[in-house]
C-alpha cells in the first residue's frame, strides 16, 4: 500500500495535546485563541477563525464572498465541498474541465472570463499536492477582477 501522507509528531506535540486533554477545554477555550493568534499573526493578518474543518472553512469564506446567483467556476475534480460551499452561498458552479496534473485548467477559465463578465470568482484546488499556477491566478485575478478562493485541501 502507498501512503496518501505521513504525519510528523514529536514529544512536543504529543505533550501539548496531553495537556490540552487534560484541560477543562477540548474544543474551545484558550488554546483555540493562542492557535488563532500565531496563525494570524504567521500570516499578517488582522483576524484568524479556527473551525472544524476544511468544509467549514469553505462554507463561511463563500458566505462573505458571495452573494445570491454568483457565477463561480470551479473543478469537478474534487471533494464535494468545494462546490457545496458555493451552492451553501446561494450562487452557482460552473465546472471548469481539468489540465493533465489534475487541476482546474486556468486557460479554460480565461476563456470562460471573456465570454461571460458576470463570473464572480473562481475556486481552484490544488489537486493531489499539484500546486495552482499562481502567475497565472493572479494574471486572471487582476485581469478580471475577480475574487480567488484556492481550496488546498484536497
Amino acid at each position: 500500500m502507498i501512503p496518501y501522507g505521513k504525519q510528523l509528531l514529536v514529544q512536543e506535540d504529543i505533550d501539548a495535546v496531553v495537556d490540552t486533554l487534560n484541560s477543562d477545554y477540548l474544543t474551545t477555550g484558550p488554546k483555540v485563541k493562542e492557535f488563532e493568534d500565531a496563525l494570524a499573526s504567521y500570516c499578517e493578518a488582522k483576524y484568524c477563525l479556527a473551525v472544524a474543518n476544511g468544509t467549514a472553512a469553505l462554507h463561511l469564506a463563500s458566505l462573505v464572498l458571495l452573494e445570491q446567483g454568483d457565477k463561480v467556476l470551479t473543478t469537478p475534480n474534487s471533494f464535494l465541498a468545494t462546490s457545496n460551499a458555493i451552492l451553501y452561498a446561494g450562487a452557482k458552479p460552473i465546472f471548469i474541465d481539468i489540465a493533465e496534473n489534475g487541476n482546474i485548467d486556468l486557460d479554460l477559465c480565461e476563456e470562460a472570463l471573456k465570454k461571460d463578465p458576470g463570473i464572480k470568482a473562481i475556486y481552484p484546488v490544488a489537486f493531489s499536492g499539484h500546486m495552482i499556477d499562481q502567475s497565472k491566478l493572479q494574471h486572471l485575478r487582476n485581469t478580471y477582477n475577480i475574487t480567488i478562493l484556492e481550496d488546498f485541501s484536497s
